[in-house]
């Protein structure tokens, strides 16, 4: 949010363009051929896909105003007190509306993960621990079930609750190599529960999962969002001082 607000207002000062350049009259509709006319109409598009996502009224008149003053080097309109002051206003609106946003989504993503828990916890295979993790076990491994000091070797795929995907190790052309105690705590639980060769399907409520604040892998992973792992354990890497 602060790099776009960043942008929009670094676009409203920017200084005036060298003297050999003359702004060109304002035109309603223009027709796009010149390779003047099709930047601009880019840098309008960039502009306004930037200000949308601030969520706020623009005035149009206004924003061509200030873009052609600055543009032409006229004095501004505003003084540089009611320009920090605007702002500054519209920077705490943002954050605002985005607090209210995040937490109206962090709202709905738990109450739809809590109605899928509670029915996935019904199906047969479905195993639930005491921490709230729930697992169910795909394909049998053989060995020993790792430890916390451990490195495992795994291929995974990550899906929401309505089978979105959100990260796979497959589609990334190799497995992955993690330590059991170094990874979220529904992972760190559930790898302890299957043998080399085994695989597994964990289901993590948000607060084995990434939480209430968490919005990652590209703004896929909403806050509170109860999160789906397929995973394969390929291997079991014990510590080379286990071994001695």
């Amino acid at each position: 949010m602060n790099k776009i607000l960043i942008f929009f207002f670094s676009i409203l000062i920017l200084p005036a363009a060298s003297t050999h350049v003359e702004a060109e009259a304002t035109k309603k509709n223009p027709v796009l051929q010149t390779t003047s006319q099709k930047f601009s109409y880019t840098m309008g598009k960039d502009v306004i896909t930037a200000l949308k996502k601030l969520d706020t009224k623009i005035d149009f008149d206004a924003f061509v105003l200030g873009a052609q003053d600055c543009y032409q080097n006229k004095p501004s309109k505003l003084s540089e007190q009611q320009i920090a002051e605007v702002k500054k206003e519209i920077s705490e609106s943002v954050k605002e509306k985005q607090k209210d946003k995040i937490a109206e989504i962090s709202a709905k993503n738990l109450k739809e993960g809590e109605a899928f828990l509670q029915n996935n916890r019904k199906k047969e295979g479905v195993i639930v621990t005491q921490s709230g993790l729930q697992y169910q076990i795909i394909k049998e491994g053989t060995g020993v079930f790792p430890k916390d000091d451990d490195e495992v070797v795994v291929h995974y795929k990550g899906l929401l609750i309505d089978g979105k995907e959100f990260d796979s190790s497959y589609k990334r052309g190799g497995p992955t190599k993690v330590r059991v105690k170094e990874v979220l705590p529904g992972w760190a639980e559930g790898l302890k529960k299957i043998k080399a060769g085994g695989q597994v399907r964990f289901f993590l409520p948000p607060h084995l999962a990434y939480g209430p604040r968490y919005s990652g892998a590209g703004g896929i992973i909403g806050p509170n969002s109860t999160v789906i792992f397929e995973v394969e354990l390929i291997e079991l890497v014990v510590p080379e001082k286990t071994k001695q």
